[in-house]
């Protein structure tokens, strides 16, 4: 990854390539390192290091003798290795004593772990396996034992959360374990997940579905359902009653009059409205933003003053004056559309239909394709 050489005030990260590795099909990384599994079953370890003149490197150390492996996940100072008999192994690729990743010597030869494993999943210090036979199995770091999932049968794939399992079931039902809720807490169904066909999790509390029809499905739960509460109650969550599922939107693209528009800071869409920064569809609609700050008529009111965007196109002007709630006045009349302005990854959103309504410009959003059209 390299930083965007042409947003200087607003750097991101851009994929870069990898010129060492091709012909791959599974791979892991922790951020400053990798592992890369070839489509032949062999594999190599990639790591980022600073040369003495301060320049990013890449090294590549070829793992002799991992044979057959199809996939791969680093967990900490060490790989996991699945290969394509079920035989599940690690590999330590970071020596502690040194501070480093491995040279190509000092690679020792995978420690095997459990046979007939189908798939396996990692969160922090805890491994779940998928035995061939749909049972699953919990592998944590620290006691090195591996112990049955209690009810949990019939699985055909896993996933992992912050603090909990995904499992799917070959019905096409959803099972939720938030296994850092208690001793209590018990793997529950996930309500209104059914037909599915497969399963993802994230980092955190959100888990995705896809199901039979070709629906693509979110689901989440409070933040603090799932952590150590030691109940594993109700109250906590753990029966899934604070589950929440929502259709995924698709990724929005912009065209305006007729040309593609791409602009870096976050769009949005709450309780179904766009918003979008200032700094990005507006100058090519031809709209000029301006802001002032406007005193508050009583003198004891806090705060004293209140920020006032206003949004001109020709001679028609929206404004939203920012207050509890916000007013939004249609060339100086007062409307009664909620004006919302938001505050999202570090950027100021504002309600985009209902500025391209007051300033009388044409939006046309296509909500199964994720594609809006503005014609000004």
């Amino acid at each position: 990854m390299n930083d965007d050489p042409v947003l200087p005030f607003q750097k991101r990260e851009l994929p870069s390539k990898l010129e060492g590795l091709s012909g791959v099909a599974s791979i892991s990384t922790n951020g400053s390192a990798g592992i890369a599994v070839y489509k032949d079953g062999t594999a190599t370890l990639w790591h980022i290091f600073y040369d003495s003149d301060y320049i990013k490197q890449i090294k590549y150390v070829p793992l002799k003798g991992v044979t057959g492996i199809k996939e791969v996940q680093i967990m900490g100072s060490k790989a996991l290795l699945l290969d394509q008999n079920g035989k599940l192994s690690s590999l330590y690729i970071y020596n502690d004593f040194y501070g480093r990743y491995r040279t190509e010597n000092e690679i020792k030869a995978p420690e095997f772990l459990k046979a007939d494993v189908s798939r396996f999943a990692i969160s922090w210090r805890d491994i779940f396996l998928l035995s061939k036979d749909g049972t699953v199995l919990q592998l944590n770091e620290k006691s090195q034992k591996f112990t049955v999932v209690s009810g949990l049968k019939g699985i055909s794939d896993i996933q992992t959360g912050y603090n909990r399992l995904y499992a799917l079931k070959q019905d096409g039902t959803v099972w939720q374990w938030n296994y850092n809720s208690g001793s209590k807490a018990k793997p529950f169904q996930v309500k209104g997940l059914t037909g599915i066909s497969a399963i993802w999790g994230t980092t955190g509390q959100t888990g995705f579905a896809l199901n039979k029809k070709g629906q693509f499905l979110a689901w989440s739960s409070e933040y603090n359902v799932g952590l150590a509460t030691g109940s594993g109650t109700e109250n906590s969550g753990s029966n899934g009653s604070e589950l929440m599922i929502t259709p995924v939107q698709q990724a929005l693209s912009w065209k305006v009059n007729g040309e593609d528009i791409n602009f870096y800071a976050t769009s949005a869409m709450v309780d179904n409205k766009l918003y979008v920064p200032y700094t990005s569809v507006f100058k090519a609609m031809g709209v000029n933003i301006s802001r002032k700050e406007v005193k508050a008529s009583d003198p004891k009111a806090v705060p004293r003053s209140n920020t006032e965007w206003s949004f001109t196109y020709g001679e028609r002007t929206v404004s939203i004056l920012q207050g509890k709630p916000n007013e939004v006045y249609f060339n100086g009349k007062k409307s009664k559309s909620p004006g919302q302005i938001l505050y999202l990854a570090n950027s100021t959103l504002f309600p985009l239909e209902i500025i391209c309504e007051g300033l009388g410009i044409d939006l046309k959003w296509n909500k199964a394709t994720g594609e809006i059209v503005i014609q000004s």
